[in-house]
């Protein structure tokens, strides 16, 4: 028998529309679910029913699904604590070594500024985050910083080395304020269409350092609204762009000019939609089509199967309509291009660089920490070392973990854990 988990919150039935998501939340994570998930959790809401009789509810929906899809869909809603059932457990506190260390993309979050005490500058900056004025505003400031980029990047790069310390200082300054009004971009956004934003923090992006707003509440929000906050923090950098760029142009100073193509630096890395980054999440919402990752493993898995002889049931995104089915097609196409090409110039460039380099930087280190005459000189090194050391950790892991997928995907396990997920958003 399955019924809904007793940690399982359903919201907003009496406003529900045929065709929208089904919203849940389980106390730490937020589901929008669609399809045959929405229908079966829509089936359990307040009663306990057995397999076939969530099928024939399930049919009565006008969905057709197989029992193998349903059973699929079943123990997924258990693993994500939807739901709860005396014939399967859901996963223990504990995870994996490998599922614990290998899968998590932030490796280091910590709270630096609590919601209260960034929520007076948060209101005051909702008003820029119309929909109707970002429709027009966002694309005409990003022609005018590709412009800028285009102009004085070639100019104005090659002056960093030069540069004083009191003005390499304030360009450091410069860039990580310009990071942190980026996050409050998507805070402001969550302030704009009516919900809460939490705090603004400081985590590692697998070894990357990097700033970070709470914006889950924004699972509350339509296709549209979401939008709005994925694309803030990108439009908050390229009105910081802009503003430094009419400095530049009216004082000539380079520091300016430098903090402005630094913005213009972080609107065009989160416009990737292949990582998890602001354009990501914009896709997906544009697209309707949450935790595209976890959709993009599920067709390589499933793929890989394929090839084995190993015959799983057929990924959802592949039964969905024409257009959406055309469109994710084509980004899965541009993500196995994109992997291929950063794992093909990690292997072939630079890893072989950072292996040939390491043991002068270990040696280094070393030397610095025997003679420790001076406390800059000791970080100097530890921070050349760091930056090794960090990136081959992270490069070991993810061959690790592409190793033990692989070695699952090929002994066809009835249920892969880490893909295969339905569309569903956990900002």
């Amino acid at each position: 028998m399955y019924r809904k988990s007793s940690s399982a919150v359903v919201s907003e039935l009496d406003t529900l529309l045929p065709g929208d998501y089904l919203l849940v939340s389980t106390g730490r994570k937020h589901y929008q679910l669609a399809g045959l998930a929405r229908a079966v959790v829509l089936c359990l809401n307040g009663d306990a029913l057995s397999l076939d009789e969530i099928q024939e509810r399930v049919v009565a929906q006008g969905l057709d699904c197989s029992p193998d899809r349903l059973a699929q869909t079943l123990v997924r809603l258990v693993e994500f604590s939807i739901l709860s059932s005396a014939e399967t457990s859901p996963p223990g506190p504990r995870r994996r070594w490998s599922e614990g260390l290998l899968h998590r993309y932030l490796t280091l979050k910590v709270n630096l500024l609590p919601a209260d005490r960034v929520a007076p500058v948060t209101r005051l900056l909702s008003i820029l985050f119309d929909e109707r004025s970002m429709r027009y505003a966002l694309p005409s400031l990003l022609a005018l910083q590709i412009a800028f980029c285009w102009a004085y990047f070639g100019k104005l790069v090659p002056i960093v080395p030069k540069l004083s310390a009191a003005a390499f200082a304030w360009l450091a300054a410069g860039n990580y304020a310009a990071l942190l009004m980026h996050e409050l971009g998507h805070a402001s956004a969550c302030v704009a269409n009516g919900i809460r934003h939490g705090p603004i923090g400081f985590c590692i992006y697998l070894i990357y350092p990097a700033f970070y707003a709470d914006v889950s509440e924004c699972w509350r929000l339509p296709r549209s609204g979401r939008a709005i906050v994925d694309a803030g923090g990108m439009y908050m950098s390229l009105l910081c762009g802009s503003l430094c760029s009419v400095i530049f142009l009216a004082t000539q100073q380079p520091v300016w000019g430098l903090v402005a193509i630094l913005c213009d630096i972080t609107v065009f890395w989160n416009l990737n939609p292949f990582i998890r980054m602001d354009g990501y999440w914009l896709l997906s919402d544009w697209l309707g089509v949450q935790n595209l990752m976890s959709v993009n493993r599920e067709m390589t898995w499933w793929t890989v199967r394929r090839v084995f002889g190993r015959r799983q049931p057929t990924p959802l995104i592949l039964s969905s309509d024409y257009p959406l089915r055309f469109l994710y097609l084509t980004y899965y196409l541009g993500f196995l291009i994109f992997f291929g090409y950063a794992c093909s110039q990690i292997a072939i460039h630079y890893v072989p660089d950072l292996v040939r380099t390491y043991p002068e930087l270990s040696s280094n280190l070393a030397a610095s920490l025997r003679a420790f005459r001076e406390v800059r000189a000791v970080g100097k090194a530890l921070f050349y070392w760091l930056l090794g050391t960090l990136p081959l950790v992270w490069i070991l892991l993810l061959v690790v973990r592409c190793t033990l997928a692989l070695v699952r995907a090929i002994r066809g396990s009835a249920v892969n854990k880490e893909a295969g997920k339905w569309p569903i958003p956990t900002h």
